[in-house]
């Protein structure tokens, strides 16, 4: 089994398997995600 990235990891957190996300929603998290790991490689 591969290992998870510190981002996969904090990815997997946020979202709930079982719940259904509206599209709004779906891309609101993505969006936050994307900009969350495009920071911290940055620094």
């Amino acid at each position: 089994m591969a290992k998870l990235t510190k981002n996969q990891k904090a990815a997997n957190a946020k979202f709930d398997k079982a719940q259904s996300y509206s599209l709004a929603d779906a891309s609101k998290s993505l969006k936050t995600l994307v900009r969350q790991n495009l920071m911290s490689q940055l620094t």
